[in-house]
């Protein structure tokens, strides 16, 4: 039996989420996330590999999406239509959440970034990623604060009829 009740709801909470207006400066307590993918961000003993913090040749740009402007469905489904699991590499895992004044607290920024969604944002080293040359020191540095700051959830680890609340991750 369907639920016609439910439907047109859904339809009102859709067109009231995409309603909403997303400032161009990012605040300081907003979230972020970004998804990981298996084998592509995690190493051998299954932690997060420094590369979810670097950028793509010629840019300075890791791409997050604003947390506090989506929920988290969203977010999973959005990182979950980008995986390619062809051969295992890049396999949907989960994500990463961080506090946009942990991205600040090492010198990176977050900075709006709405060309391709209006959640979208950046997280920037102000440096420009060189293909087959590791960073300078500083930004290995930022970097690796990042690793510690991040806090990962798992797929597997992600109950969906219990509400995931971004300040006790």
């Amino acid at each position: 039996m369907k639920n016609t009740f439910l439907a047109p709801l859904l339809v009102q909470l859709q067109k009231l989420f995409s309603s909403v207006v997303v400032p161009v400066e990012v605040n300081n307590s907003e979230a972020v996330v970004r998804g990981v993918y298996h084998k592509m961000n995690f190493d051998r003993s299954n932690q997060l590999k420094s590369n979810v913090f670097r950028s793509p040749v010629n840019k300075d740009e890791i791409s997050v999406v604003r947390l506090d402007y989506c929920n988290i469905n969203f977010c999973r489904s959005h990182f979950k239509q980008i995986e390619k699991p062809e051969g295992d590499y890049r396999k949907y895992y989960g994500f990463f959440h961080l506090l946009v004044h942990e991205v600040r607290s090492v010198q990176s920024d977050v900075v709006s970034s709405q060309e391709s969604f209006k959640e979208h944002a950046d997280i920037i080293h102000n440096y420009i990623e060189v293909q087959n040359q590791e960073p300078p020191l500083e930004i290995r540095i930022k970097i690796d604060k990042l690793l510690t700051l991040a806090r990962v959830r798992l797929e597997h680890d992600l109950d969906p009829l219990i509400p995931w609340n971004k300040k006790v991750v």
